[in-house]
């Protein structure tokens, strides 16, 4: 019994690129490469070269072979009409170049003028200040240094400036100042008189020195000159007359209405900011770049340019579209769906703010971009393709054959399967590039980790290459400079700014504890120099003694002693006394005699000793003393020892590498410092070598690290590549050549139909009984 699963082949066999496309296979599906005349994904869309209006400044754009082509208005010209009369800057010294109707206008800075802004403007040159000021030009402007009594921007106000001769009377400027020459008038007076003689004429009234009007309605004011035509309220060149109590105009055509204020332009017919023009009977309207038009109603967004509900705005020569979400573009034409975002065949269409794919099986996501490939588990370079390409031939149980008997009852069914990476581990295969094996080409030369303090393994060639870091050096980057173990003389080796330091033992120094003090010979008299534990030590010649052999020693029956001043004094044996001078006190010690000597020296005293050397107690720290002959011995209690008891087990100090030692009941006890133990320090981390599989110990800081072989790695090098298990699916892990190889056991697929969805495939399943 068995069971035959036919599975899609590669992405291009069901072509899906249209209109003489070709189909190419890529990373995760296809791609399809269009002929001039289609474009889109799968080369669906007739590609259309107007569509996105390339052709600027009103021009028309036809197609001619695939591509676009702009006839262009006058004055226009280029492939997209993009050169005009400002193209070239025409307007110099910063003027502002204007695209006007047959060329082109330049708008000038104060400081210049001329069609092109080339002439220097001289505001003076005109001669604008009147009654004998003088000109100056102050920031691009002209200003006017006034002769007194004149004022004004142009010296134009005088004393005469308000005409305050009245009656006809002529003004002349005197000094600061005017005076009036008047005419005769029709009232008898003489010329400008200050009591004239009136003829009172009707209406006029004389008050003493002046006079008072009364006015025939409807006129008024001082001297009646206040009428309805006063304000000349009838517009555009009408003429205004008394009628009755108001006024009534006189239009010119073609104007009309109370005040002439009714004419072609009225109704303001010129649009987008056209100025209007009374032209003979009608009206003529004077466009705002880039409009045209009888009434300017013709300009970038008459064409209504804006696609897909966009809102088409002037802006200066040119236009700009509003966009309804959610398109967008020159002209609102690019969409969810315009860059046709579905891949491998799938179709786009616009779902409200968003689109969405209709796929092609077997693809699916959101842009029908996921095949059984496309999470790519092939590592490092590795294809994914589908097994076989064709037909995966599966084996199944009985029971297996049962189950899907119960649920499949067509042909193209949704099996849900329960373990989703074994039926995709059998659906998807790997083929590696060298050196990466494994099921999905995860295996490589720095699979192990091989580099060694935080290298970095690079793949080289078939193998593996460490870029280590400072200070660390060899293959695995294994090596620091610590590893050849350059401090001598028992030094302790460790690693700062990336080199070594080494702290020296005592007496030894230097920057490898070369240096001991014996090289400098500090021994005199020919002592030699020897080194004693930590301390320098002069064993002496002849009679010499001292800590450098300095003094020379002549005491007899005896011994020399150096005192802390640095004196000889002789210390005496025990059955010899020692003279000391009459004048001071006989202090001979317990169980001694002091005497006179019978000699010579009749002044001189000396001690006589006592036959038991134990009565002047000589042991130290409760120590028992015996004779032995005339001589004395210690019986010492624990922890003494020594002559006379007076050392213990701490004296020599028996703890190595730095410890420190301390009496502990009848024993000592070390107190190692780091990394060091043991009874008297003497281990260190590498002593019992921890380090496995033939790695090589060495002291690192105040730990241990391993210098491991290949291809074990690990602190202890306790791991190597069988370690983490790599081999899956029950296969068995060897070591083989400094890395692993996998054995792996025959796979069986198992498929069983369940209610619980894992993965959804489509498959075509074909049941069959042997």
């Amino acid at each position: 019994m068995g069971l035959i699963v036919s599975v899609f082949s590669g992405p291009c066999s069901n072509s899906p690129c249209k209109n003489g496309g070709t189909c190419t296979e890529v990373k995760g599906g296809y791609k399809c490469i269009c002929p001039p005349s289609h474009t889109g994904t799968t080369c669906n869309v007739k590609f259309n070269p107007c569509q996105s209006k390339p052709c600027k400044n009103g021009a028309t754009c036809s197609v001619v072979k695939n591509a676009f082509k702009c006839n262009c208005k006058k004055p226009y010209s280029g492939n997209t009409c993009e050169t005009g009369p400002c193209s070239n800057s025409p307007c110099k010294n910063g003027g502002t170049c204007t695209e006007v109707k047959g060329g082109y206008k330049c708008i000038c800075p104060p400081s210049h003028t001329g069609t092109t802004c080339n002439v220097k403007f001289n505001p003076c040159q005109s001669k604008p200040c009147k009654n004998g000021a003088t000109c100056s030009v102050v920031k691009n402007a002209f200003k006017c240094n006034c002769k007194k009594p004149y004022s004004g921007n142009t010296c134009e106000t005088g004393p005469c400036s308000t005409n305050p001769c009245q009656n006809g009377g002529t003004c002349k400027v005197n000094g600061q100042t005017f005076k009036c020459d008047c005419k005769s008038h029709s009232m008898d007076r003489r010329p400008c008189s200050t009591n004239p003689i009136v003829r009172m004429e009707e209406h006029v009234k004389v008050n003493g020195q002046t006079f008072k009007c009364d006015c025939k309605s409807p006129f008024n004011g001082t001297k009646c000159e206040i009428g309805p035509c006063s304000t000349n309220p009838c517009q555009n060149g009408g003429t205004c007359k008394v009628n009755g109590q108001t006024f009534k105009c006189d239009c010119k055509s073609p104007f009309n209405g109370p005040k002439c204020e009714i004419g072609p332009c009225s109704t303001n017919p010129c649009q987008n900011g056209g100025t209007c023009k009374v032209n003979g009977q009608t009206f003529k309207c004077d466009c705002k770049s880039p409009f045209n038009g009888t009434k300017c109603e013709i300009g970038p967004c008459s064409s209504n340019p804006c696609q897909n509900g966009g809102i088409c705005i002037v802006v200066e020569q040119d236009y700009k579209c509003e966009c309804k979400a959610p398109y967008n573009g020159n002209n609102c034409e690019t969409g969810p769906c315009s860059v046709n975002p579905c891949e491998n065949g799938g179709s786009c269409k616009v779902d409200g703010l968003i689109y969405k794919c209709d796929c092609k099986s077997p693809y699916t996501g959101k842009n029908c971009e996921t095949s059984p490939c496309s999470t790519n588990p092939c590592q490092n370079g590795g294809t994914c393709k589908v097994d076989g390409q064709t037909f995966l031939n599966v084996n199944a149980t009985h029971h297996m054959m049962d189950e899907i008997a119960k649920e499949v009852h067509v042909h193209r069914i949704h099996a849900e399967m329960e373990e989703p990476a074994k039926w995709m581990g059998n659906l998807l295969k790997c083929e590696c590039k060298s050196p990466f094996n494994g099921k999905n080409c995860e295996i490589g030369p720095c699979s192990s980790n091989p580099c060694q303090n935080t290298g970095i393994c690079k793949v080289h060639g078939q193998s593996f290459k460490c870029e280590c870091k400072p200070p660390f050096s060899g293959k695995n980057c294994e090596l620091d400079p610590c590893t050849v173990n350059p401090c001598i003389n028992k030094g302790n080796c460790s690693v700062e700014k990336n080199t070594f330091k080494c702290k020296c033992p005592l007496p030894y120094s230097g920057n490898k504890c070369e240096r001991d003090p014996c090289q400098l010979n500090p021994c005199k008299n020919g002592g030699s120099c020897k080194i004693n534990g930590s301390s320098v030590v002069c064993v002496c010649k002849g009679n010499y003694i001292g800590d450098k052999c300095q003094h020379e020693c002549n005491c007899k029956n005896g011994k020399c002693r150096v005192t802390t001043s640095d004196e000889v004094i002789c210390e005496c044996l025990t059955e010899f006394g020692k003279y000391k001078d009459e004048c001071r006190a006989c202090d001979c010690g317990t169980g001694a005699n002091c005497t006179f000597d019978v000699g010579f020296f009749l002044h001189d005293k000396y001690c006589l000793c006592p036959d038991d050397p134990c009565l002047i107690k000589p042991c130290k720290n409760e120590g028992t003393c015996t004779v032995k002959g005339k001589v004395f011995k210690c019986i010492c209690k624990p922890p003494y020892l020594g002559d006379t008891c007076e050392k213990n087990l701490c004296s020599q100090n028996p703890c190595k590498n730095g410890g420190t030692c301390k009496i502990n009941g009848a024993d000592f006890q070390c107190r190692c410092k780091s990394p060091y133990s043991g009874k008297m320090c003497e281990k260190d981390p590498c002593t019992d070598n921890p380090c496995k599989n033939g790695g090589t110990c060495q002291r690192y800081k105040d730990s241990f690290k391993c210098s491991c072989k290949e291809p074990f790695f690990g602190d202890t090098c306790e791991k190597d590549p069988c370690s983490s298990n790599p081999c899956k699916n029950g296969g068995a892990c060897k070591l083989e050549n400094n890395s692993f190889n996998c054995n792996c056991k025959p796979h069986i697929l198992e498929i069983i139909v369940r209610k619980i969805l894992v993965l959804t495939i489509h498959v075509r399943t074909e049941a069959y009984v042997n």
